[in-house]
């Protein structure tokens, strides 16, 4: 099967020759319309300047004045004046004309070639905090490639740049980023990429995964303590992520993709990551779960085991924690620490809590008749004081005077309940 190769100007030779005869039909079609007008003592040879234009944009200056001469030379020597008398032109006027298409060709060529550069400029920064953006960290990194030159990327995540926006301001949040961008240029010799929202990264060249480690633990560092802006002092969470070329990936996807992974991987707000092979086969094995995850529960899919909780005083058994279990269909039973975080991002983890309680207060009745006493703890997500529906529930079997919520136990980490003391309390 053949295939068009593409031509200096990035296209393919098919569409390479159309433009080429469009420009040509439109020069005879122009050439035509002037002489069944009357001939070029009219100011229908404006027509001319379409194809040549037209040029300019397509095929730049080269083009631009190869379509001003042929449409110069179709206007010149050979068309009258005027048809009717035959009158024929004076050489120093055609020739004059065809110094204009030419003119014009050149002048349309550099402003559209001005236009382009600009346009290619804008799609490189990254409009909101004037750094060069995701767009141009793969042409740099394409570049590095084809020089089978060795190289580090390391990427960063400001964990809590969303709650200084929110709770300071959005202004705020961006000059707190662009100042982690300077800490970070103060401490690599690299040109520091803004890739989205919350992320950065830096190419370090000529750099080993222990180089870059060494280099990034540094910035961590100097991240630590909080910096002053303006009467506000803003401390950073920063987590971050390495891949290298040619030892951990092949091309600028790749590497962007890995450099992703390795921050995704990271559980902690602060560190730094390695990117390793395990953390791909995680991400695949997430990927996968997450369609089977959106119907586990109308499948009834999800189970609770009761661990026993001992207590101090040496006496029975008194206590447990329900513990939830997926039992998957093909993968068989799954632990919460594989999903749970796959129902916080996907936004079912609230779902999942309601049918924890409404199966653990079950449990509980049904102990209660057969003359049993016994707590049950259970864990909720931090994520689920952000859904009304979860608080919703909690508000119900508060006030629902027929529940005895006295054996229930709800566990919260520290964490979790500084976030939200108003809700706690």
């Amino acid at each position: 099967m053949q295939t068009s190769l593409p031509n200096r100007n990035g296209d393919s030779n098919t569409w390479y020759i159309l433009k080429v005869s469009l420009v040509l039909i439109l020069i005879f079609t122009a050439t035509c319309f002037v002489y069944c007008t009357g001939g070029v003592h009219h100011s229908f040879t404006h027509f001319m300047y379409i194809p040549i234009i037209l040029s300019a944009y397509y095929f730049q200056i080269k083009g631009a004045v190869v379509a001003a001469l042929l449409g110069g030379f179709a206007l010149g020597p050979f068309m009258p004046q005027q048809v009717s008398s035959g009158l024929m032109q004076h050489p120093a006027s055609w020739i004059f004309r065809i110094a204009i298409f030419v003119m014009i060709g050149i002048i349309c060529s550099l402003l559209f070639k001005h236009i382009k550069k600009v346009e290619m400029e804008r799609s490189y920064i990254n409009i909101i905090t004037g750094f060069p953006n995701i767009n141009k960290l793969k042409v740099d990194l394409d570049e590095l490639i084809d020089k089978k030159v060795e190289f580090s990327l390391i990427g960063f995540d400001v964990v809590n740049i969303n709650s200084i926006k929110q709770n300071i301001s959005y202004e705020m949040g961006i000059r707190s980023l662009k100042k982690a961008f300077e800490i970070l240029s103060e401490s690599v010799n690299s040109t520091i990429y803004s890739i989205d929202a919350n992320r950065f990264a830096a190419v370090l060249l000529d750099s080993s995964v222990e180089n870059a480690q060494t280099l990034g633990e540094h910035f961590l560092s100097k991240t630590i303590e909080p910096f002053l802006i303006d009467q506000f002092r803003i401390g950073l969470l920063i987590k971050g992520g390495i891949v290298n070329f040619p030892l951990q990936a092949e091309d600028s996807d790749e590497m962007i993709k890995k450099m992703g992974l390795a921050l995704d991987h990271a559980t902690e707000e602060i560190g730094l990551y390695v990117y390793d092979d395990i953390m791909e086969q995680q991400s695949k094995s997430k990927t996968e779960l997450v369609p089977h995850l959106l119907y586990a529960i109308q499948n009834e899919e999800f189970s609770l085991v009761y661990q026993p909780k001992g207590n101090l005083n040496g006496d029975n058994t008194i206590s447990v924690e329900a513990l939830l279990r997926w039992n998957h269909p093909t993968r068989g039973q799954i632990s919460p620490g594989e999903f749970i975080n796959i129902a916080e991002e996907i936004g079912i983890i609230g779902e999942i809590t309601k049918w924890v309680i409404k199966n653990v207060i079950d449990q509980e009745e049904k102990w209660k008749k057969a003359g049993m006493s016994i707590k049950i703890a259970l864990n909720i997500s931090p994520k689920d004081f952000d859904n009304q529906s979860v608080m919703d529930l909690f508000t119900e079997l508060i006030e629902n005077e027929e529940r005895d919520l006295s054996l229930l136990e709800i566990e919260l980490t520290e964490r979790c309940i500084l976030k939200n003391q108003e809700i706690v309390i």
